[in-house]
């Protein structure tokens, strides 16, 4: 069953900045990502910067297409599944000294269980990283079994 995560009211887990404008907390931590699956859609390995339960940022390498939406596979962990998720890009710029790309994906749709997976995940990291630098560990090594 899906539900789509753009019209839910949530409390945020962590309190914003004031000049903040996002609704969300944003969970800052590098996962791995695979954008679009099969032989017709744009295959492309993504760093995910941050995260929230309604988005997230990525940079990549080239500009995406700019679709009405398409299929992103989250890996949170190496040992579990992907999240499956209907994402549209949102915006995108392109960052003047690397070259690359920053993206900005809106959710638009996902299961009910992925949903809670990510609320779950986004709560216990959110708690865990408090304090601490973002690990920069590769996460190409996400995604090679998809």
């Amino acid at each position: 069953m899906s539900e789509s995560v753009e019209g839910n009211a949530v409390e945020s887990a962590a309190p914003a900045a004031p000049s903040e404008r996002r609704r969300e907390y944003r969970l800052n931590k590098v996962l791995g990502a695979v954008l679009g699956c099969g032989e017709e859609s744009v295959r492309a390995r993504i760093f995910v910067i941050n995260i929230s339960r309604t988005g997230l940022k990525a940079t990549h390498q080239t500009r995406l297409p700019e679709v009405d939406q398409q299929r992103l596979s989250l890996f949170l962990t190496s040992k579990d599944p992907p999240l499956e998720i209907q994402v549209k890009v949102a915006w995108q710029k392109e960052l003047a000294v690397s070259g690359m790309f920053e993206i900005g994906f809106q959710f638009l749709d996902m299961s009910e269980d992925d949903a809670q997976r990510l609320e779950d995940f986004i709560l216990r990291e959110g708690r865990r990283e408090e304090g601490k630098a973002i690990d920069l560990s590769s996460p190409w090594k996400f995604g090679k079994h998809s």
